[in-house]
């Protein structure tokens, strides 16, 4: 947080176990937890793949309440929806046009989508209903967030983020949250690996 505190331009955090994209469920919520508890007043994670939240917010409509918790619909590594004074602060159809180098002129239609804030911490999330990777700027600007002008931004993405979010950032960060895409292969369970393999560049050798 204090690369954010002295940062001029977004510090992009890399939820990089966590992509859709990768086989993750994008619906992880260690990131977001650390952002609440940390109080990183102003930062934005996305997406998160809660499509019974999305829904529920874009039947309230702006400016309530959510009343239900966030993420954590699958469960992965035990988790639990994250319970929060959730406003509602704008809602989206889910159809919008990419910008980006990769989904540039993509058309998208992946369900209700929604942006809450956590009242108490200031942090807020995007809601999608379909699991997408974070890796165009126009999926935060049709619930109303332009990513270069958040201090904190949360990616559900390993890579592929880097094209359209990069020149934008201050710095990005890998976050080495929970997910089902593990990213250490020293974290793998192997169980035929042959003894004096390397599990990672210059990394541990198998026994």
């Amino acid at each position: 947080m204090r690369i954010a505190a002295r940062a001029s331009r977004p510090v992009i955090l890399a939820d990089i176990q966590d992509n859709p994209g990768a086989g993750g469920t994008s619906d992880t919520v260690g990131l977001l937890r650390a952002l609440i508890a940390h109080r990183a007043k102003g930062a934005v994670i996305g997406m998160i793949v809660d499509p019974e939240a999305a829904e529920r917010a874009a039947a309230l409509g702006e400016g309530a309440l959510l009343d239900c918790g966030v993420g954590a619909k699958v469960g992965y590594a035990g988790e639990t929806p994250v319970e929060a004074e959730w406003r509602i602060v704008r809602v989206g159809s889910g159809r919008f046009t990419g910008t980006g180098p990769m989904y540039g002129g993509a058309k998208f239609q992946i369900g209700p989508m929604a942006l809450v804030t956590d009242e108490a911490s200031g942090v807020s999330a995007v809601l999608a209903s379909k699991r997408i990777q974070a890796n165009d700027k126009e999926m935060f600007r049709h619930v109303g967030i332009e990513p270069a002008e958040v201090p904190i931004l949360g990616l559900k993405s390993t890579v592929h983020f880097r094209a359209d979010f990069q020149p934008i950032a201050e710095a990005v960060l890998c976050v080495q949250s929970p997910g089902a895409h593990v990213s250490d292969p020293t974290e793998l369970p192997y169980r035929s690996l042959r003894p004096g393999i390397r599990l990672r560049p210059l990394g541990p050798v198998h026994k």
